[in-house]
């Protein structure tokens, strides 16, 4: 038996916790007026018969505790159609929990009658509370009727008065039985849940049936399925919440076209049960909770329904509850929370040179965010940046300069071994946890882990300034196998966000769960945005979920041109790309001008011609249904064919001017009615069209012929944002009668940039001494005058000119810093293999000056590293700038020969999350006793911030593991033996001669079946990557093309044992630059390897010669130079 922390029934410790009590006090700050009534909203008591009835003009519940003692819903009525739900001999019983092995619900009887009270809520809402108690149980069911709407929310708490500790079960969200004579008309429909599987998000319709009777366990595998011509399972271990089900259910009168909608907040492992149950439709549902012990006196509250009724079809009842999230679930919506998306990044370190330039991309996009993804800390759980020069303070602070937003990736209930708070308190640890994808989770039903948590969250808006916090994870775990916790971490996750946004009213809130396990209405309430889907959705992402959230908070996958957001990499974007984004962007803003995104927008699925698939249709139209637009999803798979839309919601004799965004439909004017009978016939579908009705004037229509007015008090002045130097604009905004799309910034009379969000710009490497002017341009291209820039004085100076390295070597560029010299070091979760990078910082052991990860094996040194038991050993290095390097090197093992087993070696580079792209070297095994190795000379092209790993990793154990690799990183041409051999003398600078001891002599003889040079004696001999000498020596000779500095790598072994060996040497004309060195005629494995550098002149030559030793026997010799010309 788990015994659970003495919490009160707000997840708050006895003994309190500042922050936990201040958040109470909030939750409850509002709660000051008793009153029967509240708008429509109403409860009415009838003492004699004690009956609470309880309603509004759409809704009406009444609810008796009779006489023997039994609490029953005894009417359920939809006041829109007149529709009694109770019907049939047997009421609903609202409640039930196991305690001590026997099962209490309100049906049961011998409930005694306590008190009731009303109260009037901070938004109008009506409370209900109902208190009746037995021997063993205290219930308080709590109702909360919303004004307006036909919408209640209700829940209990269940309180222990048996004298004793008593373990509970099962505590039922909502046990209804309602329609039971409609039977034959009602049709269940329920969502798929947001995980990661192709059919997540769909609505499935099922006719009820006296013989239907399904379980729905949100621990069920998927209803995976075809879509799109996808079929994917990615869900993974992440099972609880909306994961595999949606919490919404919804039974419908097929006759009568009205029915009841129910949804629940519970982020827990939950099971629903619908159909016949003891009666023909019984909709129950409960809190998977086994033994969960409360102490005497002590409370456990179940998880809350919001139930109501509607009118008419799907779309009906999506409106309807559209309506009442709009009045009672927007008040935690931050007023901006639309203004345009903006562009992402993940999985790469250092963070901020993309960021720099995203920001700069946003400004002429119109974005409002940067979002910046996994992987940009030290590690989960101390959530510092990763590489030390990053400063998401300053990325932060330059955002706001054009008012725009930081989106950062932080799912504070999740943490790595290693953090601090994992170190300190490894009891707040869920128990029995192992790290996942997202590491291990912090057991949100601890009160100090919730402290914890809204601590770091205020303490990152404070350091940062007000961001979009962007979560993710599961908030709600597994402890020590059981799911009982799940109750208090559901309870307290919602608490969470509402005492993040109570401390930060400038903050937003981007939920996330590996795409949609948290779609909650509770949840979505503090979010601004949402994401349904981490992509296997498809075309079925916010289709149907927004039914039950609004649309303009989630992520519909529309149709559009051909954009990018994406800045994994600091490749320029191409100029039709970019132009393409702004005017997506620009006509999204100016749709929500109109009020066709955002709070009040109604949400129609309309239909398409000729049996094409209607559910790539989406249509939004404005609060009064004025206006309307209807768009396409991005799989739509008819673009390019002529189809004809059915549009919905439009008022029938109301007037409704067609157009289309991209030019497809023919404009004209006609009724709703019109339009809804006749549809609107599309040519030539393509991506990004858009039917609207009532909106004309958009931008690039062609309507506006009046320029706008110039902005005003333009300066200029010198400034370091993100470390970089320049020349700031800023200005006072220009106006126009309908819309301004951008300012166009010139410099000395060339125009070079546009500025589409904020009135400021940032002009890297400016000079202060240029003419900068700015003018107003509005959405079809009407331009204003030009407002010159005047210099503000007092502005920094422009730095000294700095020089990117052109060598980086590992064992010499060591420092105690991540980041530092472009290196950083690294430790990876072995369980995941070499294939998935799972990697954390490591620390700077001061004392040993080498550094330590969370294993006293785990280790990196100047020239060696080492791996741990469970953590393999990462060295990365960054680029610094694009480019074509070398990476030489040779690897073995450092402690041979004492025992162990050996490593596992290799080099990968960077790609697309949340696998590397490729290997470049590798993976090799290294024996225990080999300490030859392998070496490596790999030419590569590098774009600007990519990565290249450096693995070692333990084999069957970590025993005498320490691994000698000191990697060199060369940028310049290269020049490879091997590769730049060809039949033809100084091909690629290489030629193939002979010295004969007094001079250097070309070979002319190639033989092109044995693809070798041959000298003037029988075994003077060159190939790709080998040579051989006679009595002459072998020399392969490089020609410098011009004049430099170059670094000159290699390694030479015998190709085979059985001769005396030979000598090798590097000369540059007549100085010996490396060498004479003596290679044993057994030596295959080890060789000799170089790697210098040297200054050469335009037509030095370089020699690389293979001497006989005593004899030319079995004297092949095995020798692929490269030769890097510098940058």
């Amino acid at each position: 038996m788990r015994t659970k922390s003495p919490i009160y029934r707000l997840g708050i410790k006895a003994a309190g916790i500042a922050v936990a009590l201040l958040l109470l006090m909030q939750w409850n700050a509002d709660r000051r007026v008793f009153a029967n009534t509240s708008g429509d909203a109403y409860v009415q008591f009838d003492a004699a018969n004690r009956i609470w009835t309880l309603g509004t003009d759409s809704v009406e519940k009444k609810l008796q505790l009779d006489g023997s003692g039994r609490f029953l819903l005894v009417s359920f009525q939809n006041k829109l159609t007149g529709k009694e739900y109770v019907q049939g001999a047997q009421n609903s019983d609202e409640f039930q929990i196991e305690a001590g092995g026997a099962t209490y619900n309100g049906s049961a009887g011998g409930w005694t009658y306590d008190s009731h009270s009303t109260e009037v809520l901070s938004q109008g809402e009506l409370e209900l509370r109902i208190v009746f108690h037995n021997s063993v149980l205290q219930i308080i069911r709590h109702y909360v009727v919303f004004p307006s709407t036909g919408t209640i929310k209700e829940w209990s708490e269940f309180k222990n008065v048996s004298g004793g500790a008593l373990n509970v079960s099962s505590p039922f969200m909502f046990k209804q039985r309602v329609m039971q004579n409609d039977l034959i008309d009602v049709d269940l429909q329920y969502l798929t849940g947001g995980g990661n599987f192709t059919g997540s998000g769909m609505l499935k319709t099922v006719p009820m049936t006296s013989a239907y009777a399904r379980t729905f366990d949100s621990y069920d595998y998927p209803e995976v399925t075809m879509v799109d011509g996808h079929y994917e399972f990615g869900l993974g271990s992440y099972e609880q919440g909306t994961a595999v089900y949606d919490t919404l259910f919804v039974l419908r009168n097929r006759a009568s076209s009205e029915g009841i909608w129910l949804s629940f907040d519970y982020n827990g492992h939950w099971v629903a049960q619908v159909g016949n149950f003891g009666t023909r439709i019984n909709l129950s549902g409960y809190a998977s909770v086994t033994n969960y012990e409360v102490a005497n006196g002590q409370s456990i509250a179940s998880p809350k329904t919001t139930m109501g009724v509607f009118q008419g079809d799907l779309d009906d009842m999506g409106n309807t509850i559209g309506d009442y999230t709009y009045r009672y679930l927007w008040d935690y919506t931050r007023n901006d929370f639309r203004q345009g998306g903006g562009t992402w990044q993940w999985r790469i370190s250092p963070q901020m040179p993309s960021a720099f330039e995203s920001i700069n991309y946003n400004r002429y996009i119109g974005g409002h965010t940067v979002h910046i993804d996994a992987d940009w800390y030290s590690n989960k759980g101390d959530w510092d940046e990763a590489i030390e020069s990053d400063d998401l303070k300053k990325t932060s602070d330059f955002l706001k300069k054009s008012g725009m937003l930081l989106k950062l990736w932080s799912p504070l209930w999740q943490a790595d071994y290693g953090s601090r708070v994992v170190n300190e308190h490894p009891d707040w640890v869920a128990a029995g946890d192992g790290v996942g994808f997202y590491g291990l989770h912090l057991n949100l039903a601890n009160p100090d882990v919730f402290s914890w948590i809204l601590n770091k969250a205020n303490e990152m808006q404070a350091d940062l300034g007000p961001f979009q916090w962007r979560y993710d994870g599961m908030p709600s775990w597994k402890v020590a196998g059981s799911d009982n916790d799940m109750l208090k971490q559901s309870e307290n996750f919602f608490y969470l966000l509402k005492a993040f946004k109570d401390a930060n009213p400038l903050a937003w809130i981007n939920g996330c769960s590996s795409g949609g396990e948290t779609l909650l209405m509770e949840a979505v309430r503090f979010s601004d945005t949402q994401q349904v889907t981490d992509g296997n959705a498809r075309h079925y992402a916010s289709y149907y979920q927004s039914l039950k959230l609004p649309i303009d908070k989630l992520s519909w996958p529309g149709s559009m041109p051909d954009i990018a957001t994406d800045f994994n990499t600091y490749d320029p974007k191409d100029p039709e790309i970019r132009e393409n984004t702004r005017r997506h962007y620009e006509f999204g803003r100016y749709l929500d001008a109109q009020g066709l995104s955002g709070r009040w927008v109604k949400v129609f699925r309309p239909t398409a011609s000729d049996g094409k698939d209607s559910t790539h249709l989406l249509q939004k139209t404005n609060g009064n249904q004025s206006k309307a637009m209807i768009q396409f999803s991005s799989y739509t798979p008819y673009f390019g064919e002529n189809v004809t839309i059915y549009p919905k919601g439009l008022i029938d004799t109301e007037s409704y001017s067609l157009g289309c965004y991209l030019g497809g439909c023919v404009p004209q004017t006609a009724t709703g009615d019109y339009w809804k009978t006749n549809g609107v016939t599309i040519a030539n579908l393509q991506p990004g069209e858009t039917i609207l009705f009532n909106v004309t004037d958009y931008p690039g229509s062609g309507t506006d012929n009046t320029a706008p007015s110039a902005p005003s008090g333009a300066v200029k002045k010198t400034a370091y944002n993100m470390d970089r130097f320049g020349v700031e604009l800023s200005w006072t905004a220009g106006a126009d009668d309908r819309w301004i799309s951008y300012y166009e910034i010139e410099r000395n009379g060339v125009v070079i940039d546009k500025v589409s969000k904020g009135t400021y710009d940032f002009i890297v490497d400016g000079d202060i001494g240029d003419t900068y002017r700015i003018r107003t341009v509005d959405g079809d291209g009407n331009a204003s005058g030009y407002a010159t820039a005047a210099l503000q004085p007092g502005g920094p100076s422009a730095p000294a000119p700095t020089t990117i390295p052109h060598r980086f070597r590992a064992s010499t560029d060591l420092s105690s810093s991540q980041g530092q010299a472009n290196w950083a070091y690294l430790q990876q979760y072995a369980s995941y293999g070499g294939d998935y990078m799972y990697l954390t910082n490591m620390n700077w052991d001061s004392s040993n000056l080498r550094w330590k990860g969370n294993e006293d094996y785990a280790l990196i040194a100047g020239n060696w590293m080492s791996p741990g038991e469970t953590y393999n050993a990462v060295r990365k290095w960054i680029a610094p700038r694009d480019g074509t390097v070398v990476v030489s090197g040779k690897v073995a093992l450092g402690q041979s020969g004492q025992g162990g087993d050996g490593v596992v070696v290799r080099i990968k580079r960077s790609g697309a999350y949340p696998f590397l792209e490729s290997e470049v070297w590798g993976p090799y095994t290294l024996d225990g006793n080999d300490n030859v190795g392998l070496s490596h000379d790999i030419v590569l092209n590098v774009k600007k911030g990519e990565a290249l790993y450096f693995n070692v990793n333990k084999r069957g154990n970590s025993y005498y593991d320490v691994t000698n690799w000191d990697p060199s990183i060369v940028y310049g041409t290269p020049y490879v033996a091997s590769a730049g051999f060809s039949d033809s003398q100084g091909t690629n600078q290489w030629r193939y001669q002979e010295w004969n001891g007094s001079s250097y002599t070309d070979m002319t003889d190639y033989q092109a079946n044995g693809g070798v040079w041959k000298g003037s004696q029988p075994y003077v001999l060159i190939g790709a990557g080998t040579q051989h000498p006679d009595a002459y020596d072998s020399v392969r000779t490089w020609v410098a093309p011009t004049s430099g500095t170059i670094v000159v790598t290699g390694t030479a072994r015998m190709g085979g044992s059985g001769g005396d060996g030979v000598n090798v040497t590097v000369k540059k004309g007549n100085d010996v630059l490396w060498g004479p060195n003596a290679i044993d005629g057994s030596d295959t494995d080890s060789g000799v390897s170089h790697d210098f550098q040297v200054s050469v002149n335009a037509g030095d030559r370089l020699y690389f010669i293979v001497n006989r030793n005593g004899n030319n026997y079995y004297d092949a010799t095995l020798w692929n130079p490269v030769v890097t010309m510098l940058d």
